[in-house]
């Protein structure tokens, strides 16, 4: 089993993890992830640097994309503070009907269960991916781009961090760090573990 095979092996095995939290302990996790960003700002400055130095080959427009300050990051946390204000995505009212011999029969939203996303050079989207995912109750794998790998890292570890405090599996939140074409390959044959 290589890499991207574990990760999204763990990341089946903690399902039950996330999707069977309640949405005041979901939501106070994403805000618990968004003052993390803000106080660990400086490493991930750091980190984002390393990206930027690397990128010599990057147009403008990528290169601002890629780009983390002090007010971006801000910009960053406040959007996944407002993702913990937004409403239960797994709560009713839940359309239900009785059918022609009585049995009664809910409609129900639920969780899907392992998400992958795979996505450019933009770090703002491991975060946005990472809470948009947990806030419905999913673990997600994260694969971006190569351009923004140090970036990635820092926000995914900080992510992790965050669940770790609340005695929560970090595999909740995972990162391909393999920025070759192989691993999109193998995570898109990841039938066995990956749902959608």
């Amino acid at each position: 089993m290589n890499a991207v095979e574990e990760i999204g092996k763990r990341a089946k095995l903690v399902t039950s993890d996330v999707a069977n939290l309640a949405v005041d302990i979901r939501n106070q996790i994403l805000l618990d992830m968004s003052s993390a960003l803000v106080a660990n700002w400086q490493e991930i400055v750091a980190a984002n640097k390393k990206d930027l130095d690397a990128a010599t080959q990057l147009s403008g427009p990528m290169r601002n994309r890629l780009t983390l300050d002090q007010k971006t990051i801000g910009g960053i946390a406040t959007s996944l503070s407002a993702v913990a204000m937004l409403a239960d995505p797994l709560a009713g009212p839940y359309d239900n009907w009785k059918n022609h011999t009585g049995f009664k029969i809910v409609k129900k939203t639920v969780p899907l269960g392992v998400v992958a996303m795979i996505f450019e050079a933009r770090p703002n989207v491991t975060v946005d991916a990472a809470a948009l995912t947990f806030k419905s109750g999913n673990a997600v794998i994260l694969r971006g781009g190569k351009e923004a790998i140090e970036s990635n890292i820092i926000l995914t570890n900080i992510l992790r961090n965050v669940l770790r405090k609340h005695n929560l599996n970090p595999d909740i939140i995972q990162l391909i760090t393999d920025t070759t074409h192989d691993s999109v390959n193998t995570l898109l044959n990841l039938r066995d573990y990956v749902d959608v």
